[in-house]
């Protein structure tokens, strides 16, 4: 579904990502395992088009989509919820849900449903302003705004950073 090629990426004349490769299958978990600054998150960020890459290929479904916006290639399925949760404060909580599929055109609400069915936190404070939510809560809204545009690969950064250890136990043994 999606393979990574020798990919490089360099931030001025740093090699922040030096040569990665790895494929992820349809239906597969693929973890990326390493040390602060060995670029886990700049390799997501490369994939999701917020970061270009010096060299090497990132193939989609059989597609180059390293020339691609980062719009572009949600819309193709590739999603990322970033580290440090990146909530929009001034938004209520259901406003950042939405959000997560602005680039839907169908009825949202059978997957806002869902969403609330996995976080039920979120339904009771919809109205209340992203901003103002715990952390944790902050981390949950990030994932359930992902969720939203419906990916067929969803890349998480540091998804239970914030979590209280219960909540990821809860979250990350339960199927949905």
């Amino acid at each position: 579904m999606l393979r990574i090629e020798n990919l490089k990426v360099n931030y001025g004349g740093i090699e922040a990502v030096k040569g990665i490769s790895f494929d992820v299958e349809d239906g597969k978990i693929v973890t990326l395992i390493g040390a602060n600054g060995a670029g886990k998150s700049t390799t997501l960020r490369t994939i999701s088009g917020l970061v270009r890459k010096s060299s090497g290929s990132i193939i989609f479904n059989g597609d180059e989509i390293s020339h691609l916006d980062a719009s572009d290639i949600v819309k193709k399925g590739i999603t990322l919820c970033p580290e440090g949760r990146r909530v929009f404060p001034d938004m209520t909580v259901l406003e950042n849900i939405k959000i997560g599929a602005y680039l839907r055109n169908d009825n949202l609400q059978n997957d806002i449903n869902k969403i609330y069915s996995m976080f039920p936190i979120l339904q009771e404070r919809n109205w209340q302003l992203a901003g103002t939510l715990s952390g944790g809560e902050q981390q949950m809204l990030a994932v359930a705004r992902s969720l939203m545009s419906n990916p067929k690969i969803m890349m998480l950064d540091e998804p239970s950073l914030g979590l209280a250890p219960l909540i990821v136990k809860e979250k990350y043994n339960k199927r949905y």
